[in-house]
């Protein structure tokens, strides 16, 4: 398969299909639409169940979240405003344990890193950095939001359209906040987190 490294255009592509295919999961699961491509449309509403993005209605139909660019950029403007605070609470806990065994995956990763390396496992590598983070908050809320938007970054595999540098250099920003919160610096591992969140939108 292809590496986190093709093509912008060819990126730009499939995320239109998906989302021209999620609108037409819309308008399925309003009662319109006819039976041509009905397959692939329920199929991608049973994703959506399974991912927490859609819930189907007693009796007929499916309850969808609106789902395109703009709500990938309101996505990031959550994770931008709830993140970095997280981590100021005075009731933030940080996990050294959890955080050195992320660390290390990291590493690996990094050390590893190349055009063919498989997009999803460093999605994977990724949200964990994320859900890890929002643990430490001890507030399943705040732990269900995280892993919600790590949910619509994985259904419309955003990941895989960056480009190889930025995928590196994302990782490396991960590493610096990890090392800022087992130095129980969280002042500025919430200061790396909020420059982190900004360049990755």
């Amino acid at each position: 398969g292809e590496g986190p490294d093709h093509a912008g255009g060819r990126a730009g592509a499939r995320r239109t299909g998906f989302f021209r295919l999620f609108r037409r999961a819309e308008s399925h699961s309003a009662g319109h639409g006819n039976d041509a491509g009905r397959g692939e449309v329920i199929r991608v509403l049973r994703r959506l169940v399974r991912e927490g993005l859609a819930e189907p209605l007693p009796g007929r139909g499916w309850a969808t979240i609106r789902f395109d660019d703009e709500q990938m950029s309101r996505s990031y403007h959550l994770r931008f405003i709830l993140e970095p605070a997280m981590l100021l609470d005075g009731d933030y806990t940080v996990d050294r344990e959890a955080l050195q065994r992320l660390r290390s995956d990291h590493a690996r990763a990094l050390s590893s890193l190349s055009p063919q390396s498989p997009w999803h496992e460093l999605f994977e590598l990724d949200a964990t950095f994320h859900e890890t983070l929002a643990h430490g908050s001890k507030n399943e809320l705040i732990v269900d939001i995280i892993r919600r938007q790590n949910h619509l970054r994985r259904l419309a595999e955003f990941f895989s359209y960056s480009r190889l540098e930025r995928i590196r250099a994302s990782m490396n920003e991960h590493v610096a906040i990890i090392d800022a919160l087992l130095s129980d610096d969280t002042a500025w591992a919430a200061a790396l987190l909020r420059q982190h969140l900004t360049v990755s939108q």
